[in-house]
């Protein structure tokens, strides 16, 4: 069957965050990329049309994503870079704030979230040290989060939050000066999390849905149906679906041909849009 519908790539549009600041809609997520890998992904990436980086202490490859941002050699000011501070440094996020500068080779991030609710102590014999380290059940959410206000903007210009419920944030806003500009959580088909992303909305909070294509677990025979019938990939039909439904989202793929296919979003009918909802409830 012929399609009547455009692909229309999404390498240009953005989101618009409760601070005035404009995201990129699709993203290029680092999760599992080490060393020449995640060098040569960037760089692919960045060639291919991203503009948006999503990084992360606990991922250990900033000094290869920003060797590939100096290669492409695209303007600091065209893109979009936001990295994630590890529980190690919740105590002082501008000291992991200041660690991520200088090993991507910036000198400012678009976004700083916290990576997840739980601060750890560090290890003082290795400060480098971010697993198998005990929970901080002393450190409050709500303190770290006023620490990540305070945060210069010479060096952030917005700061979020990642792995949060609805009723953390419900928690947290009840003291912050600042709301979170995004909440970053895993955001798919099988795990639509309609409840979060609608409360998100009501706060002004854009989500950013990291493993979007469920780590690969996206292909089943109601999006492989709708594929076929529009002449584009199940990941295509996945990615859309995402966007269509307001999140940012971050794809991650070291395969070039994916890199580039990734931004190749369609637009699906309302019809399409349900049959897809309707897949978490079965």
């Amino acid at each position: 069957m012929s399609s009547t519908y455009t692909l229309t790539r999404l390498s240009a549009p953005s989101m618009v965050l409760n601070s005035g600041s404009q995201i990129p809609a699709v993203g290029y997520g680092l999760w599992k990329q080490q060393g020449s890998e995640a060098k040569d992904s960037v760089r692919c990436a960045i060639e291919s049309g991203y503009r948006h980086l999503d990084c992360a202490t606990a991922y250990q490859n900033h000094k290869e994503v920003g060797q590939a941002i100096r290669e492409a050699g695209v303007p600091r000011d065209e893109l979009w870079i936001t990295s994630k501070v590890w529980g190690t440094h919740f105590d002082n996020p501008e000291e992991g704030l200041d660690d991520i500068l200088e090993e991507l080779g910036v000198e400012y991030l678009d976004l700083l979230l916290l990576h997840l609710p739980v601060a750890f102590k560090r290890n003082p014999e290795d400060p480098k040290q971010l697993r198998g380290l005990p929970v901080d059940h002393d450190m409050k959410y709500a303190d770290v989060w006023a620490r990540m206000e305070k945060l210069p903007k010479s060096k952030v210009r917005n700061i979020g939050v990642s792995n949060l419920t609805v009723r953390a944030l419900d928690e947290l806003l009840q003291t912050a000066k600042v709301t979170p500009a995004v909440n970053q959580v895993e955001m798919h088909p099988n795990l639509p999390q309609k409840k979060l992303l609608d409360y998100c909305k009501s706060k002004g909070i854009v989500v950013q849905a990291y493993s979007p294509l469920a780590q690969g677990q996206h292909e089943n025979p109601v999006v492989t149906d709708i594929a076929d019938d529009l002449g584009v990939s199940p990941a295509q039909v996945v990615l859309s679906w995402g966007a269509l439904r307001g999140t940012n989202i971050l794809p991650k793929s070291s395969t070039p041909s994916r890199i580039r296919e990734n931004l190749e979003l369609i637009q699906l009918s309302d019809d399409h849009m349900r049959r897809i909802d309707a897949l978490a409830r079965r």
